[in-house]
């Protein structure tokens, strides 16, 4: 059911004629320098070319095409810009945005060859051959021998299946001009007519020529997938992805090639990143939602399905693998079923029993799911993702020492292992070993710069140490990466909140929305920020904006949502919201100690402590387990403890409310007022919306004015 799916690409695009040369110059000062210019007005239309020449150059395309735009409101007919607009356009494969720059380029610069062409290409991509031919010929009209346009029409031969015609042009341009492009395509003939060995041969010419041509590497990628060497495959994937880390349908065939080797987790570690280079990609979806169905990963599969439907709804094999994952969802039985009988008909199949001790960790089966990893690590000694499957199930069981001691087996066995190094990372923090927390996710960071996990998790390093303009800056970057990042986002609010920046923080989101209209992040974000400034109709409105975007959201919305209904003395709704994110994250332990907390105050002392323990079922060790024992043991009379508790808390990490403002509640009833005060203002600082911390301050100022 798995398609092996493949793109084969093709070379259309021409050389844009360049006046200004972004990478003959320091890019950072070149930015700087036309930044200022353009805040000062001066050369606005130049300023902004050149910035949209060196956005364009380091790939942040959003913001090269907003600096195009700005030269065309001062001068629409400037065909060079409309021509840099049209390459990124058809670069994103947004053909028809394409179409139209290029056909302005052409109108304002007739004579411009390299627009002409990029016209042919475009309408090539989009299926017009007659339009696309007739480009190409007004170019050889005035150039007989324009290598670009002959080349368009060889590519236009290859597409109408016309072999012969095509090699014919191709050889034309490579007599002419032996450049890579030409023996590119030559090898996608033959690559088309099953000539794997010749389309080697074409694709190492290309090579030979220019060592950093990324297209002659993937290709030969393609190649060897065909010929069922998959290894050598992922090998110039690989290669091709060293030359362009933003290369994502080299990201994309990867993760193909490693499900098809049924190594899973490979491949929902490449697929995850291609949907992070572009989550257009339908693909993508299609086979991630395929990777997590095996890792009996349902509800996440059917995620993925959907998402690929939205982007390809005519796909008939989405919606009936969607039907298929909705039929086994909750039938773990029928997987594993399936893993044992793999494993009854080969003894010494690792990968199924790494598959198996994946299902059986997922069903919090610990035990069974240790044996099952120890197993494939006796049948294959070398298999690094046994070691780190065995060593993450020890620490879901906060067995971090056990975990520790196969992560580092993993990370032995591959040293760049980022998955590994940024586990280790999380193992070293649940152990309270800071420093060597911080070193591991900083060297995972260094083997993978956009690795997103690493950086949240390095993040909350920075802030347990009270770093909070580093830790700012690290959920800045991982944001930037991944606009959809939701904890990224509101680990970065509280970092401004901190910081005293929550208003520049809001103008930088209030300038994403344009970009992101339809990403839930932002708004979510604008709630998160009006809610830190107690402007709590802006908080409430954005947070349900977030959702109206999103209605399938991340818990985190509501639980702002509750914390605004209790702020605004609305218990029920405040709860209702709470329940709802349970039903998403049932395994939450904060979700938990919230419920709790609002139990209490709504004076249900009862539930409230079942939902206080259920906190510390969850996550013995964890924050939240630690301020619910608090709530039990100050509840029952048990001041030290809850002290203590308190206390251990804070030592975890010193940004707690909660903890503050229990501990004031300990001291007011140890008649220690001033103390207690104090403690109520900690907790205020750190959170405004405190409503109970602000409430019992008030109470205290009037009993010590009257003292």
């Amino acid at each position: 059911m798995f398609l092996n799916f493949f793109k084969t690409l093709f070379s259309h695009k021409s050389k844009p004629r360049e006046y200004y040369e972004p990478e003959k110059y320091d890019i950072e000062k070149e930015l700087e320098k036309y930044q200022h210019m353009v805040e000062r007005g001066e050369l606005e239309e130049t300023s902004n070319y050149r910035l949209g020449k060196l956005y364009q150059h380091k790939k942040e395309l959003k913001l090269a095409i907003k600096s195009y735009k700005k030269v065309l409101h001062v001068n629409p007919t400037d065909g060079e810009t409309h021509y840099n607009l049209g390459m990124i356009y058809f670069e994103k494969n947004n053909f028809k945005d394409a179409l139209q720059e290029f056909k302005e380029a052409v109108k304002y610069n007739p004579r411009d060859l390299h627009a002409c062409n990029a016209l042919g290409n475009t309408f090539l991509k989009l299926g017009e051959l007659d339009m696309a031919l007739r480009q190409y010929k007004n170019v050889i009209k005035i150039d007989r021998e324009n290598v670009y346009a002959h080349m368009g029409i060889g590519n236009l031969y290859l597409e109408k299946k016309e072999y012969e015609k095509a090699l014919e042009r191709y050889n034309r341009v490579i007599e002419k001009k032996p450049f890579p492009e030409g023996y590119i395509n030559k090898g996608n003939v033959y690559f088309c007519q099953k000539k794997y060995d010749l389309a080697i041969e074409e694709y190492k010419h290309a090579m030979e020529l220019d060592p950093s041509e990324k297209k002659a590497y993937y290709n030969m990628g393609l190649v060897y997938n065909e010929k069922k060497q998959i290894d050598k495959a992922i090998e110039f994937y690989k290669k091709a992805l060293e030359l362009d880390p933003s290369f994502h349908l080299a990201t994309l065939n990867i993760g193909i090639a490693y499900f098809n080797q049924d190594n899973y987790e490979d491949a929902a570690f490449y697929l995850e990143k291609t949907l992070r280079l572009n989550s257009e990609e339908s693909w993508a979806y299609y086979n991630l939602g395929w990777t997590y169905y095996k890792q009996g990963k349902f509800e996440q599969s059917i995620i993925m399905f959907r998402e690929g439907m939205k982007r390809s709804s005519e796909d008939v094999w989405t919606h009936y693998n969607l039907g298929w994952v909705f039929a086994v969802q909750g039938k773990m039985d029928e997987l594993e079923k399936q893993y044992k009988k793999e494993i009854e008909e080969n003894q010494h199949n690792g990968r199924a029993y790494n598959n198996l001790g994946n299902l059986y960790a997922n069903e919090n089966r610990f035990e069974e799911a240790i044996e099952a990893f120890e197993e494939a690590i006796k049948i294959e000694p070398d298999y690094y993702w046994a070691y780190n499957n065995l060593a993450w199930t020890y620490a879901k069981e906060s067995r971090f020492s056990e975990a520790i001691v196969y992560y580092k087996k993993a990370i032995n066995l591959k040293p760049d292992f980022t998955i590994a190094l940024n586990n280790l990372g999380v193992a070293y923090a649940g152990q309270g070993r800071l420093p060597e927390a911080l070193k591991v996710f900083e060297k995972a960071i260094t083997l993978d710069s956009e690795y997103i996990s690493a950086l949240y998790n390095l993040g909350h390093i920075y802030l347990k140490l009270d770093r909070i303009n580093d830790a700012y800056n690290v959920f800045y970057k991982a944001v930037e990466i991944d606009i959809s990042f939701t904890e990224a986002h509101i680990s970065m609010v509280y970092c401004a909140f901190r910081l005293k920046t929550i208003e520049k923080l809001i103008d930088y989101y209030i300038n994403k929305q344009d970009d992101y209209k339809k990403t839930n992040t932002i708004s979510l974000s604008l709630g998160i920020c009006y809610y830190y400034k107690k402007d709590l109709n802006n908080a409430l409105s954005y947070l349900k904006d977030s959702i109206s975007l999103k209605p399938v959201v991340f818990p985190s919305i509501r639980f702002y949502l509750a914390q605004l209904y209790y702020y605004m003395g609305d218990i029920d709704k405040c709860l209702r919201e709470i329940e709802r994110a349970l039903k998403k994250d049932p395994d939450r332990a904060e979700l938990y100690y919230n419920k709790g907390y609002y139990l209490r105050k709504k004076g249900n002392m009862e539930e409230a402590r079942k939902a206080f323990r259920k906190a510390t079922k969850i996550a013995p060790y964890s924050i939240a387990s630690l301020c619910s024992l608090a709530y039990v043991a100050y509840d029952e009379k048990r001041l030290q403890e809850a002290e203590n508790y308190a206390k251990a808390t804070l030592e975890e990490s010193s940004g707690i409310d909660d903890a503050y403002y229990l501990l004031g509640l300990i001291q007011e009833q140890r008649v220690n007022k001033e103390e207690a005060f104090s403690l109520y203002k900690q907790a205020l600082e750190l959170d405004p919306i405190n409503i109970d911390a602000e409430k019992a301050m008030r109470k205290l100022e009037g009993n010590l004015s009257k003292c």
